[in-house]
């Protein structure tokens, strides 16, 4: 089933706006999780989303042992407060 003009006029608009925050950004790094398929879906869709961007990658376990100027943190069910 194809998606919605208003679906995918939403998606570019929330492209754009989240491109725009981090667009003057010099050092962004992006820390992924693990967990299920739906976590690896949001994985490659933020992957997607930065594909033009020069970004460093690393795992959600080393985020209060690295630094830089941006940070983008994966989303998943590991931060809700059942896990």
């Amino acid at each position: 089933m194809p998606y919605s003009d208003k679906f995918l006029s939403e998606l570019e608009k929330s492209r754009r706006t989240i491109l725009q925050y981090i667009d003057t950004a010099q050092d962004i790094v992006f820390f992924h999780g693990w967990g299920n398929i739906g976590d690896k879906l949001i994985y490659w869709g933020i992957k997607d989303l930065l594909q033009d961007i020069p970004y460093r990658q690393l795992d959600m376990r080393r985020l209060g042992q690295e630094s830089g100027h941006t940070a983008i943190i994966s989303g998943s069910g590991g931060w809700s407060k059942h896990f």
